[in-house]
């Protein structure tokens, strides 16, 4: 073969990947669904929709909508089969995108998320540990970690994740009143927040309940 033929055969090679990389990317962004339950319905009425993204943020994009999918309202008046067959789907979604980005903290918590849908929480609890171990200082990520952990069962790796968690999100002031926020709105969930802040240095503490005081004197 020669040199010019060789080089053509690389450009058309390389022309049919860009081809389906746009196509792949335009497929996969025009399904994506942001409301949680609107993301729900449109998984559950197309049993044939399928996502193949390659840019970061449209797997991010792709992600999130399973991740909201399955916390929507709507998943909880939904068949037991029907929300399952969901989850299962979203597992597989974060599954495909882990095998592309292995050490990517976002597509193991989504992994972790069906899980707990599945109620398969050993693999759930396995996949928290993989998010928090290659995204361990990502606030963003952890946040969404420390929501999913207050519905799982208490083990001592959980705990252990948990603590670490709310360990970084205590410490900056934003993310610290988003804790003191989740305080509040689970009342049911309290002493554990609660024991988790107590292995705190003594400022943060301070600095935590006084996050509290403004958010019941302004009745938020």
């Amino acid at each position: 073969m020669s040199i010019y033929a060789g080089v053509t055969v690389i450009a058309l090679a390389t022309g049919g990947l860009a081809a389906k990389v746009l196509s792949d990317e335009y497929r996969s962004f025009r399904n994506i669904e942001t409301d949680g339950n609107t993301a729900f319905l449109k998984l559950r009425h197309n049993a044939d929709l399928s996502f193949a993204p390659w840019a970061i943020l449209t797997q991010t994009a792709v992600l999130e909508m399973c991740n909201n999918a399955l916390i929507a309202p709507i998943s909880s008046v939904v068949a037991p089969d029907v929300y399952a067959g969901i989850a299962t789907r979203c597992r597989d979604t974060a599954q495909e995108i882990t095998q592309q980005v292995p050490a990517w903290g976002l597509s193991r918590f989504s992994e972790a998320r069906a899980a707990a849908a599945l109620g398969d929480i050993p693999a759930a609890q396995t996949a928290l540990e993989l998010s928090a171990r290659l995204a361990p200082n990502e606030g963003w990520i952890a946040q969404k970690r420390v929501l999913l952990m207050l519905d799982l069962p208490e083990t001592a790796a959980i705990d252990t994740l948990f603590v670490r968690d709310l360990t970084l999100l205590l410490s900056t002031q934003t993310s610290r009143q988003w804790v003191a926020q989740l305080f509040v709105a689970r009342p049911d969930h309290q002493d554990r927040i609660a024991s988790a802040v107590e292995t705190t240095p003594n400022d943060t503490q301070r600095r935590f309940l006084s996050d509290l005081r403004r958010l019941n004197r302004t009745g938020a």
